[in-house]
Formats: C-alpha cells, sequence, structure tokens
C-alpha cells in the first residue's frame, strides 16, 4: 500500500468524526430558521443584539444590522460557527501529520523502503489536503442544499455564499499549513491536538481584543480566522479584503516551508 493511501486510512475515522459532527451542527442552526422566520423570533433576537454593549456583540460576531430574518445573513452567522470547528480540523489535520511516526516507530518502516523525506513531507501535506478539501466539499454541499430547500422563490444567494466559501478555506489552509510546520518539530503524537487547539484558540482570542479597543487593532492580523468572516464579507459587498487574503498565502507559504525545511534536517528518534 502506498503512502498516500495509508494516510487517507487512518485518516478516514477522524475525517467522519468531524465531518458528521459538523453536518449536525448545520442540521441544528439552520433548521431552526423557519421557526425564526415565522414566530417572530428574528424580532426578538434583534431586540436583545440591540441591547448588548459593543464589545459584546463583536466578540460574539454579530452586529446591530444584523437580520436573523434574512436567509443569507442568517446563514453568514452559522457559517462563523462552522468555520471554528474547521479550522480547528484543519490546525489537527497540521499538526498531526509529521508527529506520529517517530511516537509510534512507523519511521523505521519508512526509512526501510525506497522514499525520501522530502516525498514523506508532500505525501503527508496532499493526503491531509485531500482530507480537508473534502470536508469542505461536504460541508458547503450540506449548506447549499439547505439554502435551497429554506428560500423563497426568487431569493439569490449562491453569489453572496460564494464569496465567503473560498476566503473561508484560505483560512482553514493557514491553519492547516501552520499545523504542518507545528508538527514537523514535534516528536509526540499526543501533543498535535493539543498543540493544534491551542494555536486557534490563542490567535482567535487575540483576534477578538483586536475588535474591543483601537489600540489593540493590531491583533487582527496575528488572527487568521477574523481575515475573512462571513458576516463582515456580506457587509462589505461579498468582497474579501485582498491584503489579508495575500497575509492568509503568506502564512501558507511559512507553515509549508518550515514543515519542508525542518523536517529535511530533524534528528529523528529511531
Amino acid at each position: 500500500m502506498s503512502i498516500y493511501k495509508a494516510e487517507l486510512k487512518r485518516l478516514l475515522k477522524p475525517f467522519l468524526v468531524w465531518t458528521l459532527t459538523m453536518l449536525a451542527i448545520n442540521i441544528l442552526f439552520m433548521s431552526l430558521y423557519p421557526s425564526i422566520l415565522n414566530s417572530g423570533y428574528g424580532d426578538l433576537i434583534k431586540a436583545k443584539i440591540d441591547m448588548l454593549p459593543d464589545y459584546l456583540r463583536k466578540v460574539f460576531g454579530v452586529d446591530m444590522s444584523m437580520d436573523f430574518t434574512d436567509l443569507l445573513q442568517y446563514y453568514g452567522y452559522t457559517a462563523q460557527m462552522l468555520q471554528i470547528g474547521a479550522c480547528v480540523f484543519a490546525a489537527i489535520l497540521g499538526a498531526s501529520a509529521l508527529a506520529k511516526e517517530e511516537s509510534e516507530g512507523t519511521i523505521e518502516l519508512l526509512y526501510a523502503q525506497p522514499v525520501t523525506r522530502t516525498k514523506i513531507v508532500s505525501t503527508k501535506l496532499f493526503s491531509t489536503l485531500s482530507i480537508l478539501i473534502a470536508f469542505n466539499v461536504i460541508i458547503t454541499a450540506s449548506s447549499l442544499i439547505f439554502l435551497e430547500a429554506l428560500k423563497s422563490p426568487g431569493y439569490e444567494y449562491l453569489t453572496q455564499v460564494l464569496s465567503f466559501t473560498y476566503p473561508m478555506l484560505l483560512v482553514q489552509l493557514a491553519f492547516w499549513a501552520l499545523g504542518l510546520g507545528i508538527s514537523s518539530a514535534l516528536s509526540k503524537q499526543s501533543i498535535a491536538t493539543p498543540a493544534a487547539t491551542g494555536l486557534f484558540f490563542v490567535t482567535y482570542i487575540l483576534g477578538t481584543f483586536s475588535q474591543l479597543t483601537p489600540d489593540t487593532g493590531w491583533m487582527k492580523y496575528l488572527s487568521p480566522y477574523h481575515y475573512a468572516v462571513p458576516s463582515s464579507i456580506l457587509q462589505e459587498g461579498g468582497k474579501a479584503d485582498a491584503l489579508l487574503m495575500v497575509l492568509l498565502a503568506v502564512y501558507v507559504f511559512i507553515g509549508v516551508g518550515t514543515a519542508y525545511s525542518y523536517y529535511l534536517r530533524k534528528n529523528m528518534k529511531i
């Protein structure tokens, strides 16, 4: 069995667990929309949001102008919740890619085969990337099915949804790449998940703080999650900030570059 197929087999269980969990969350949120639309809860939610202090609205990622009775705006908020889970999953995929070989002793098996370290990193990269893309395809497809089922006649949503779907994937790729870079320095698989989870939530908290005062605004650049928040992109007319997209690409380059450069000269524990 090739290394690529072996990796896909190894990743199948976490892929199914994360995908089914995110699908369940998506189903839960989207199934609530008809009740919000038809029972007057939308006005109640808006009134509650208006009562919140400005800093709390920023913490929860809501705005006074948000209308939860509008399908697209409601899905934009739902997508923010899904994105949190997706970014954690992406970081874990990257952080667990290279760490397991030493802790599980499989590096000896790999060394017994005619493969280079470059090929090992490349195979891990493409296998985890394949899983992440498949995860996004399934979640996005489920969302489009819900949107099509819940929309009113003539309601347009596809262009706006795609306008923040691609930036969201780029955010996930940034966390995946940073996790991959971290993975190259780890020698124990047990550390990978805490390291990846910590990476996301530390940067997420920094991004949240960046919205509280003008003096902390610079912290936003330390939080890839806040580069492409669906509700913010919708408010900007469906356009993601070009500079932030370039910075996300830089994060990907740094993470992947670190993984290759460090792993190729790493002293393995055999």
